[in-house]
């Protein structure tokens, strides 16, 4: 079980309850994704924070790599790459390796992240849905 509260910590526990591990990503962990980062066929911890960084985080708790974007994110979501909101900078679309591979400004601030096929589908604090054709 992973829980990430307002402080930037990141928590793990076992099935019993028992704390694993943990490790401060900055500021409020805002999304957990499992993703095979290594191709290793084992799915590691993906987390955005408001911190402005997307982390990746082994099974042991060890921080893989630290994307660093523009603003804060406020969600994620998986496709051939890992795709964040990443505030008034709009869409960052991450490798599985870490790589900021392309950003995608957007007419106003994203807050939910759907992905539809090729497309990002974003609700902004406008109160509009902007969906965007992903070029990965």
């Amino acid at each position: 079980v992973f829980a990430g509260v307002d402080d930037g910590t990141l928590y793990a526990f076992d099935a019993g309850g028992k704390r694993l591990w943990q490790v401060n990503l900055g500021d409020k962990v805002t999304r957990l994704l499992p993703v095979d980062v290594n191709a290793d066929g084992v799915p590691e911890l993906v987390c955005a924070a408001e911190s402005a960084h997307v982390f990746a985080i082994g099974g042991d708790g060890k921080i893989l790599w630290r994307a660093g974007l523009p603003d804060g994110c406020t969600d994620m979501a998986l496709g051939e790459s890992i795709v964040a909101c990443c505030g008034g900078a709009g869409l960052a679309i991450i490798a599985r390796n870490g790589t900021v591979r392309a950003m995608q400004a957007l007419p106003a601030r994203p807050g939910q992240l759907l992905l539809v096929a090729d497309q990002a589908v974003v609700s902004q604090d406008d109160g509009r849905v902007f969906a965007v054709r992903l070029t990965q």
